[in-house]
């Protein structure tokens, strides 16, 4: 499962498989993601438009209920914000 969501402080994250990732750069259209526990090696890369794909195995397992967490966060929160929700009331 792969999806790109916004964090707390409007920075982009991916989410990949049961992995959360925050970017750590972006060098021409190369996306290079870090794994959000920050004592972990493991690494995400996106080149161009291609989906990221992992880089450097992870030291701790994935958690799936986080990732479900945030992707049903960000889907609320498009579902608030889209022009069709203000429609309905």
């Amino acid at each position: 499962m792969l999806s790109i969501a916004e964090s707390k402080p409007k920075k982009p994250m991916l989410l990949l498989d049961t992995f959360r990732y925050t970017q750590d750069k972006i060098v021409n259209t190369t996306v290079y993601w870090k794994c959000e526990d920050r004592s972990c090696p493991g690494r995400a890369i996106q080149y161009g438009s291609d989906p990221p794909s992992m880089k450097k195995l992870h030291n701790h397992s994935g958690d799936e209920n986080k990732r479900k967490v945030e992707e049903f966060k960000m889907n609320l929160k498009q579902r608030i914000e889209s022009p069709q929700s203000i429609k309905n009331l």
